[in-house]
């Protein structure tokens, strides 16, 4: 029970400092501009761009004082599905509260189900493979350098940027993200006697409601490592995300329901 729970520390805080969590985008826009530019007679990349696009167009839905509630179903290998309920607070942050099992109290976290443009560095992306019906794209990924940690430098969050791969899949037909992958080439060391020795996580994008903006409803993870030397990580998870709603954010950090359909 005691190293079941060092895990599940360790994986909340390695994700929720990646945040991909699934989430895609841009670092340097002008770069992936001109990119784009050089190779835009090329099928894949006109496809990626029309991708892009159409996530910037969805995420035009969402008013700056808007932003999504949703519910997560989490299940660890062996356990039992853990199903809560996300709220968000003021701008930034939020609640999550627990619907089973009830006995647990709410607490204060971060979501990561929405699809942004600034996670991913498509300045570099490159074309790897093709499918019959889909391109899939291969970039680095971007550390999430806004979360406030001792433990993460800006030179360690520097160097796992060039161990994080992620990829892209876009459909040929009305090019829109279809999934998402993130994985590392080697091992790292996200925070001290923490050692990740293998990361793969896959995320599945869906609408959030018909032409809503873009979300991860699934993502698993597969996590291997070690907490100094004795304790092992081996952990998969998947996470189910749903009923999503759009609320309004009042300056007093209160929230209340908006319609999304």
């Amino acid at each position: 029970m005691i190293k079941r729970n060092i895990n599940k520390k360790i994986t909340h805080s390695l994700f929720s400092l990646m945040a991909l969590t699934c989430y895609l985008a841009a670092q340097n826009a002008y770069a992936a501009t001109v990119q784009m530019t050089v190779a835009a007679k090329e099928p894949s990349t006109i496809a990626f761009a029309a991708a892009v696009a159409d996530v910037k167009s969805r995420l035009a839905q969402i008013k700056p004082n808007m932003r999504l509630s949703y519910i997560r179903t989490r299940t660890e290998e062996g356990g039992v599905p853990i199903i809560s309920k996300f709220t968000p607070q003021g701008l930034s942050g939020g609640i999550w509260t627990f619907i089973e099992p009830e006995d647990r109290d709410a607490k204060e976290g971060d979501d990561s189900a929405l699809l942004l443009l600034e996670k991913f560095d498509i300045s570099r992306v490159k074309l790897k493979t093709e499918t019959e019906k889909t391109w899939i794209f291969e970039m680095p990924a971007l550390f999430d350098l806004e979360v406030k940690s001792e433990e993460i430098t800006q030179k360690r969050a520097t160097e796992m940027t060039k161990i994080l791969i992620a990829e892209l899949e876009v459909t040929k037909k009305n090019p829109h993200f279809k999934s998402s992958r993130l994985y590392s080439t080697a091992s790292f060391n996200p925070k001290f006697m923490i050692k990740i020795s293998n990361l793969n996580a896959d995320f599945e994008l869906s609408e959030a409601w018909p032409s809503g903006p873009l979300i991860i409803n699934k993502q698993t993870k597969h996590i291997e490592g070690r907490i100094g030397l004795l304790v092992g990580i081996d952990e998969d998870i998947t996470e189910i995300h749903s009923d999503f709603t759009l609320i309004e954010i009042s300056h007093s950090n209160s929230s209340k329901e908006k319609k999304s359909d």
